[in-house]
């Protein structure tokens, strides 16, 4: 276990786990060497990021603490050892999905499908127009998306064009 002088945040991913805590670096979770799964990381900044935010706004001084969640199944625990993550098979097939809006919640969805090896058919339904105000809720728009105006539902689908394998509409 590594000592530091000072307090500290941390963060660690697994494929399906994410894992954050205060004061003490834990036991790495078993890495799956072969799993190209990266939903873990995302999840673990989402996590990390919202226990700060919620730290700073109650001007509470922080407690030591670790926390693990799988997002396979759901489940929390103070060890990942004790949650599910499995690997996932080399192509994942979706099925046919229809996905009701392209904002910030449907183009988060549509980047975190580019870092999986998916395949099948998303059916893209939104009619507005990607704005200024967009940028900062959407991992995938950007400002010359605002600039031009184009609307979210083009910008989703171009975006996942680039997935082998799977066949936006």
């Amino acid at each position: 276990e590594i000592k530091l002088n000072y307090s500290y945040y941390w963060i660690e991913a697994n494929n399906w786990i994410a894992g954050y805590g205060y004061g003490s670096i834990p036991q790495p979770p078993k890495n799956h060497k072969d799993s190209v799964n990266l939903i873990g990381a995302g999840f673990a900044a989402c996590l990390g990021m919202s226990a700060l935010f919620q730290e700073i706004i109650t001007y509470r001084k922080p407690k030591v603490y670790t926390k693990y969640y799988s997002l396979y199944d759901f489940c929390s625990d103070n060890s990942p050892a004790n949650l599910k993550n499995p690997i996932i098979s080399d192509k994942l097939n979706i099925g046919n999905i229809v996905q009701v809006g392209c904002g910030a919640v449907g183009s988060s969805f549509d980047y975190i499908l580019s870092l999986l090896n998916v395949t099948g058919t998303i059916h893209l339904i939104d009619f507005d127009k990607i704005e200024i105000e967009n940028i900062c809720s959407s991992l995938l728009f950007d400002a010359n998306s605002a600039i031009e105006e184009m609307k979210k539902v083009n910008f989703c689908k171009v975006h996942l064009e680039n997935i082998e394998g799977l066949n936006p509409i």
